[in-house]
């Protein structure tokens, strides 16, 4: 059987037992923390797998970031990302790699009260990446872990959610050739691992050649520039980040342009999909102006290949819609640090 036709069986698998359990994609989707269209995907076994080359450790630093803000404030827990060496740039499924850390460390923070909740990974001899999350939660029973990462087994009854987390997680691994695999102790916490081939970028040194002086500001008068031709998504955003910032309206990507040469704001949120000019246009005529200014691309992604098309014309960093606040905030704030110097 091919993996394509492999990819379609599970899909229909998927999409089946969702309907037994009564919910919509929508709702499947916000439980398993992804987006409608990356359910969607799997559903309809169309999953894509676009390898690119990256910076592990910053994108392990953004994960770190958005995943403590689901940490409850009742818990005495922590959550870090423990870096083996101080940078390794990859070639590698990026946005996969993501999502399984992820659902990985969701879980962990799910069933962990008190103590810690570490991640990483270890570049190995054997010419693998070794990733890891590990938690001192309330660990899985011996008899339950040899079926854990079946569809619809669920780490514990009680708590909320659709049993088909580790499943998927699986499936992504082993597409991208690797292994996946748990060690656990009742009471003492549980290590949820897998190994996928290490591939060196092939330009690693692309982000010191590129890297710009950060910009100088005063903090009170930091301005964004928010292109989203959707009055209702403008608003969305104007609820969760007026307070913090003066924000700018742009109805289309020409606007965007016009807008960012008279206001020169600090950073742009940038919908892709624009009347007049879209966001991949606008980005372009903006990088003939500043190299420097951030630029966020928001926008519901249908596929991996669209994730790749915006990393690689001229954004600094995506937001899937539906708009998260907290995540909102937390790239801005990430962004904001990366290329700003506050005087």
């Amino acid at each position: 059987m091919q993996k394509k036709d492999l990819y379609k069986i599970i899909g229909k698998n998927i999409q089946n037992q969702r309907l037994i359990q009564g919910y919509t994609q929508e709702t499947f989707a916000e439980l398993m923390g992804v987006s409608w269209s990356y359910v969607s995907k799997i559903e309809a076994g169309t999953m894509e797998f676009i390898d690119t080359d990256f910076e592990l450790n910053k994108v392990m630093t953004e994960l770190e970031s958005s995943l403590r803000l689901k940490l409850s404030p009742d818990k005495e827990v922590t959550l870090s990302f423990e870096p083996q060496l101080p940078e390794l740039y990859i070639h590698a499924e990026r946005n996969r790699i993501s999502q399984i850390i992820i659902n990985l460390a969701t879980n962990a923070i799910k069933f962990t009260n008190k103590g810690s909740i570490r991640f990483g990974y270890e570049k190995r001899d054997n010419g693998t990446l070794y990733f890891y999350v590990t938690d001192t939660g309330c660990g899985i029973p011996a008899e339950k872990q040899k079926d854990i990462f079946e569809r619809f087994v669920k780490l514990n009854n009680f708590a909320q959610g659709t049993g088909l987390g580790l499943s998927i997680c699986q499936t992504l691994v082993e597409h991208m050739g690797g292994e996946i695999g748990l060690k656990s102790q009742i009471n003492e916490g549980s290590t949820f691992w897998f190994t996928l081939p290490y591939v060196p970028a092939t330009n690693q040194h692309h982000e010191e050649e590129t890297k710009s002086e950060p910009i100088k500001i005063k903090k009170q008068k930091i301005t964004i520039l928010v292109a989203e031709d959707h009055e209702s998504n403008y608003h969305l955003i104007e609820s969760i980040l007026k307070k913090d910032y003066t924000l700018v309206h742009a109805w289309n990507g020409k606007e965007a342009v016009d807008l960012f040469k008279e206001y020169a704001p600090q950073l742009i949120l940038m919908d892709i999909n624009m009347p007049v000019m879209d966001g991949y246009e606008a980005t372009k005529e903006i990088r003939k102006y500043s190299t420097q200014v951030p630029i966020i691309a928001v926008t519901a992604f249908a596929y991996a290949s669209d994730e790749q098309k915006v990393m690689e014309n001229g954004f600094d960093a995506y937001m899937a819609k539906p708009i998260n606040a907290d995540q909102l905030k937390t790239q801005i704030t990430s962004m904001l640090r990366q290329h700003i110097i506050f005087m």
